[in-house]
């Protein structure tokens, strides 16, 4: 059982570190960690735990600039529950209010929100004791960023933005934030106003408040093993590239009977095909996102045998056909990019 002193470690993070170029599976070994342990749901580590994990995503990267790696991967539709909730607010100041209250979930730390005089300042607070590795502190900022210049379309620059380290800072930095990082008292980052009242793009109040209840359960709960539906979730990230999706492989691999796990998710409001299919249409959303993969390809990331069905399948849920969904988020993109040059 987890604690409010444990990190929690959610499968979107080996999507993210697959997109970023990084093993998992490497990572997992260099820490010490089972290599299944992201195929189990959601999981808390304790903290040297997770402080190893990261210690072995920094050196399975051997990069120094491993915190724009990973923001470069950073997507709105990653599978993190507290960034997809996140993505769905009308603006950043919403969703940094709503990250600052269920931050309890990823972990013990607080996240303080300031608004005053024109700017909005996030501050990250670790337990007393605790100091994280300088990369984690940074990443923590440039997912910050990434998040709403990915939400808004629009290249935000923050005003400041701060770590408590003397440590010499590469100029690729400075680039990616467009100011230098200072030394300072607390891991901080701060925003113009304006840029945090931007709209975003990708708000979706019906999704959040589809997500709100299951975060307060959650955060009322935080000692209760991971649910069935996400063992089930996490489990079909791990099984759908390798193109098997079968309810009768997935229950194996979860080391329960197919009638188990279908009365568990039952008793949770949901079915196994209810689940496939959000999953499905979530990784094709973030799979259409990327140029170099034809809709065949993501048809074959997705388990299907037929990029037919694929299309039939994407087009029910979503009400546009890939090749649609594509050609509109292309021209949103290309909208944002002509305002910045502006």
């Amino acid at each position: 059982m987890g604690t409010g002193s444990d990190y929690c470690i959610t499968p979107g993070l080996g999507l993210l570190l697959h997109d970023a170029g990084i093993s998992l599976r490497n990572v997992l070994v260099r820490a010490g960690l089972p290599h299944d342990l992201i195929a189990r749901g959601p999981v808390r580590l304790p903290s040297d735990d997770y402080f190893g994990l990261w210690q072995g995503i920094e050196e399975e990267a051997a990069d120094p600039l491993l915190p724009i790696r990973l923001g470069n991967a950073f997507s709105v539709q990653a599978f993190d529950p507290l960034i997809f909730a996140a993505s769905c607010s009308r603006n950043f100041e919403i969703a940094a209010e709503r990250v600052a209250l269920f931050k309890k979930l990823v972990g013990p730390m607080r996240l303080v929100v300031q608004c005053s005089d024109g700017e909005t300042t996030l501050e990250f607070e670790w337990p007393p004791g605790i100091t994280p590795p300088t990369s984690l502190a940074i990443t923590e900022l440039v997912f910050v960023v990434a998040l709403i210049r990915a939400a808004t379309r629009v290249h935000v620059q923050p005003i400041r933005a701060a770590v408590t380290s003397t440590h010499c800072f590469e100029p690729e930095f400075h680039d990616y934030f467009g100011i230098s990082l200072e030394s300072g008292s607390v891991h901080s980052i701060t925003i113009a106003t304006a840029d945090a009242k931007r709209p975003f793009l990708t708000v979706n109040e019906g999704m959040w408040a589809t997500f709100e209840p299951q975060l307060r359960t959650r955060l009322a709960d935080l000692t209760r093993d991971s649910i069935t539906s996400d063992r089930v979730r996490a489990t079909l990230l791990e099984l759908l590239p390798a193109g098997d999706s079968s309810i009768g492989t997935v229950a194996r691999t979860m080391a329960m009977s197919p009638r188990s796990m279908q009365r568990q998710l039952r008793s949770e409001g949901t079915t196994f095909q209810e689940l496939l299919g959000a999953i499905r249409e979530q990784l094709a959303r973030h799979y259409l996102g990327r140029a170099d993969l034809t809709t065949s390809d993501v048809a074959f990331l997705l388990g299907y045998e037929d990029p037919r069905s694929f299309l039939r399948a994407f087009s029910a849920r979503s009400g546009e056909t890939p090749g649609e969904f594509r050609r509109r988020t292309s021209v949103v993109s290309g909208i944002a990019t002509q305002s910045n040059v502006r």
